[in-house]
């Protein structure tokens, strides 16, 4: 079990997760469908979090993430969606 110190410490990395993602939806930033999938590696990495943290957190398994972060556009609609979401990207669909 892990100890009160590191409990707290991972509450304070959500939070600040949290504001984070909450700035990043003010803003409108384009990127290109290939560009999703290193967008999310890298936010995660960047975060120190694992696949299969992040995928346990989203309630997926760590092959849609790994699949996504590949860019294999194989995964369901709604899985993406949710990676998507959890990051901070609006998916918007064009003709």
């Amino acid at each position: 079990m892990k100890d009160i110190q590191k409990v707290l410490q991972d509450i304070d990395a959500f939070k600040s997760l949290v504001l984070e993602l909450h700035e990043r939806k003010k803003r409108e930033e384009a990127i290109e469908l290939e560009q999703v999938g290193p967008f999310i590696k890298g936010f995660r990495k960047d975060r120190g979090i694992t696949q299969n943290d992040f995928a346990l957190a989203l309630g997926l398994s760590k092959n849609v993430i790994a699949a996504i972060e590949a860019g294999h556009l194989t995964v369901k609609l709604e899985n993406f969606l949710k990676v998507t979401h959890a990051v901070g990207l609006k998916v918007f669909f064009n003709e």
